[in-house]
C-alpha cells in the first residue's frame, strides 16, 4: 500500500472541471447496468446516458455540469457500494515542454539506460508522454506506429521524443507512443491516462513509463495500476 502520507493527501479547495471518472464496483454484488443505475441516482440519469466509456465495464467519465457540486458528488459516489472510486478528471501537471529535441542527451541519463542495452529482444515500453517525432532518425525502427494512439490533443513533441531518444538507447526495446499530454500546454487530464493505461493491457504491454504527477490521492488509477500487471516508471 502506498505511504499514509499519499493516502491522505488533501482535495484541491476549488474544483475547475465538472467531470468525473468512476469506477464500478468489481466485486459482483451487481452487475454494471445496475452500478450504472446506481451512479445514476447520484448524478442523474441524464449524466449517465452522455458517459464516456474509458474501459468498458469498468470506468466511465461522466459530466455533472456543475463544479461546485464536485465535492458533495465525491462524497456520495466514493460512499456507494455501485462505486469503486471516484475522481474529479483533473488536469494532471507534467513537465512536457521542457526539452529541446535537437539538443544532445545529458550523460546523466545516458549512463542509466545505458545499462538496459543488453535486454533481450522483444520488450515493447509504452510511452505516456506527448507525442513523439516519428521522424526522428534517433527513432528509426525502433517505434511501434502500427498500434501508437493518441488520447488527448496533439501538440509538441519535444518531450516525448527526448524520453523516446533515452528508452531507445536500450537494445532489443520497441517504444509503444501513447499520447497522454497536451505538448502545447504540458497537462493532460486522468480520463486520457485511464483510457492509455487500459489500451497498453489490451496490447500486452509489460512497462509504461510517465511523466506526469498528481495534486490528490486518485483511487481509480491506483486500481487501475495494481490490477494491470504492468511495471510503472513515473518521473
Amino acid at each position: 500500500s502506498l505511504p499514509e502520507t499519499v493516502q491522505t493527501t488533501k482535495a484541491p479547495a476549488a474544483y475547475t472541471t465538472s467531470r468525473i471518472v468512476i469506477e464500478l464496483d468489481q466485486t459482483g454484488r451487481m452487475s454494471a447496468q445496475e452500478a450504472e443505475t446506481a451512479v445514476g441516482s447520484i448524478v442523474g440519469s441524464a449524466a449517465v446516458s452522455a458517459r464516456e466509456e474509458l474501459i468498458p465495464g469498468r470506468y466511465i467519465c461522466v459530466d455533472i455540469g456543475d463544479c461546485a457540486k464536485m465535492p458533495e458528488t465525491l462524497k456520495r459516489l466514493n460512499a456507494s457500494d455501485a462505486v469503486a472510486g471516484a475522481s474529479a478528471d483533473s488536469v494532471m501537471h507534467t513537465c512536457a515542454g521542457n526539452g529541446d529535441p535537437d539538443a544532445a542527451l545529458p550523460s546523466a541519463l545516458i549512463t542509466p539506460a545505458n545499462a538496459l542495452v543488453d535486454q533481450p529482444a522483444g520488450i515493447t515500453v509504452g510511452l505516456l508522454d506527448t507525442g513523439v517525432d516519428t521522424g526522428d532518425s534517433a527513432l528509426t525502427g525502433r517505434l511501434d506506429r502500427e498500434n501508437a494512439r493518441s488520447f488527448t490533443a496533439d501538440g509538441d513533441t519535444a518531450h516525448g521524443t527526448n524520453a523516446a531518444r533515452i528508452l531507445a538507447l536500450a537494445n532489443g526495446v520497441t517504444i509503444l507512443p501513447l499520447t497522454v499530454v497536451d505538448g502545447n500546454t504540458g497537462t493532460c487530464q486522468l480520463s486520457a491516462v485511464i483510457q492509455a493505461i487500459g489500451y497498453a493491457m489490451e496490447k500486452g504491454v509489460g512497462l509504461l513509463n510517465c511523466s506526469f504527477c498528481f495534486d490528490e490521492y486518485n483511487t481509480p488509477l491506483k486500481d487501475l495500476m495494481e490490477d494491470s500487471g504492468i511495471l510503472f516508471v513515473a518521473a
